[in-house]
């Protein structure tokens, strides 16, 4: 194959890193939570629910993974792991249907794994439950589930699955299961919000909760749950459904690790969260450090007290994510791009991986079009310019004011505009001891003006 052909395929920015390239591409991060999580999670400490939360696009979704991996590989646990995105409409996802799809997946999983299959009148019980909520309080009097299409469309693996070298059993499943599935329950947070339907939800729980209590039982071992794709809605009443106004994920008996949207973290509105779970931040990777404060020279000018000092580490875990993928391809890194390139193109994503993963892929399709042998400088100049131009064309004349003061101060601003440019990347966190902020790196040219 064209190694451009199969550098664009190794580079997908859209999605995360597949279970079974797992071993060959998965880099550890600086800050990475993989170990407080597996800390967190021993045998003989009481089950808590945790919450992990990141930028969009810094690399969760990998992460969970590779610690599903790593709970199968000390087999001490029993591993659930459920992507909610790929099973519900998810900027609508709600705690009826979350709880719903959670008991099921273990269901599914333990069925699929244990030797000792689980009762499935407990999930009979749960499946009643969600008709009887639906039917009651969506007017949706004929609604009805056939958990035997449920289960076979169900997206969930267990960590036995996702480890070691049955690795090419998920990619078999993961194909099985392009074809579109959403599962649909006709709630939505109006309905979550009527008191009446409280009680309806508690039974919900509870019936969650007999599952876990009978697969735990079976498997001799404790229930880890690992659910991903809470962390791509929006609209900040459905964060606020899931993780604040109501304690509902709070209350499965057993270990679970949510992926939830960085809010959750930096809002206020949120402190409730944060009383009620574990909260571990994923940040981006700092490729520098943090600037002292500016001040201004007897001309007027705005000045820096330092220059910006390169973090090398951070340069080097991205250029060990490339030169991963590129090795699993049987290239030479060296031979594939300059090194001056892949700098300047790490430089450019700011630390956010999958702006990497997305300039190497759009090198990689210019360097074919120009019939190049290696990536150049030149070549990587015009993706980031690129990239630049699509950051941009997003930014009104008060955007750019704001960009300008984060990356001035290193601090977010008391506005709305900077929570959203925040949502959007266009404003980034980093960690030292503490947490700062920045600018994206394509967009500090005319904040430096």
């Amino acid at each position: 194959m064209n190694q451009w052909i199969a550098i664009h395929n190794a580079f997908d920015p859209f999605e995360s890193v597949p279970a079974e390239k797992l071993e060959a591409w998965y880099v550890e991060r600086p800050h990475s939570p993989l170990r407080p999580l597996l800390n967190e999670l021993r045998p003989e400490k009481t089950p808590s629910r945790t919450i992990l939360v990141g930028h969009p696009s810094s690399g969760k979704s990998t992460e969970l993974t590779k610690l599903a991996t790593e709970l199968g590989k000390q087999n001490e646990y029993f591993v659930v792991r459920i992507d909610l995105d790929q099973n519900l409409d998810i900027e609508r996802a709600n705690p009826v249907e979350v709880i719903f799809l959670m008991g099921a997946a273990i269901y599914k999983v333990a069925a699929a794994q244990l030797d000792k299959k689980p009762d499935p009148s407990r999930l009979e019980q749960l499946k009643k439950g969600l008709e009887t909520l639906v039917q009651t309080h969506t007017g949706n009097r004929d609604f009805s589930l056939n958990v035997s299409d449920l289960l076979e469309n169900l997206v969930c693996f267990g960590a036995s699955l996702i480890a070691g070298p049955v690795g090419k059993t998920v990619a078999n499943l993961a194909n099985k299961v392009i074809r579109p599935f959403r599962f649909v329950s006709g709630t939505d947070k109006e309905v979550v919000r009527k008191l009446e339907v409280e009680p309806k939800i508690e039974t919900l729980v509870e019936a969650l909760n007999s599952i876990v209590a009978d697969v735990q039982e079976k498997a001799g071992k404790p229930l880890v749950l690992i659910v991903d794709g809470l962390d791509k809605p929006y609209d900040p009443d459905i964060i606020a459904l899931n993780f604040a106004e109501r304690n509902y994920l709070s209350k499965p008996a057993c270990r679970v690790v949510y992926a939830a949207p960085m809010w959750v973290y930096y809002s206020s509105r949120f402190a409730a969260v944060r009383q009620r779970f574990p909260v571990l931040e994923f940040p981006n990777i700092k490729l520098y450090e943090r600037r002292k404060r500016q001040r201004n020279t007897r001309a007027g000018k705005r000045q820096s007290m330092s220059r910006r000092k390169r973090d090398e580490h951070g340069f080097q875990v991205m250029r060990e994510i490339v030169n991963k993928r590129l090795g699993a391809l049987g290239l030479m890194p060296d031979k594939v791009i300059e090194t001056t390139a892949l700098d300047r193109l790490i430089h450019a994503s700011g630390g956010v991986v999958r702006d990497l993963i997305r300039l190497i892929r759009d090198v990689a399709s210019d360097a074919e079009i120009a019939g190049a042998s290696s990536i150049t400088k030149k070549l990587a100049e015009k993706a980031v310019a690129r990239l630049r131009r699509q950051y941009e064309a997003q930014l009104l004349p008060k955007d750019r004011e704001i960009l300008v003061k984060v990356h001035q101060t290193h601090q977010r601003t008391d506005d709305e505009i900077c929570d959203l440019l925040l949502q959007g990347n266009f404003v980034l966190s980093y960690v030292n001891d503490e947490v700062w902020f920045d600018t994206h790196s394509l967009l500090q040219p005319f904040a430096d003006e």
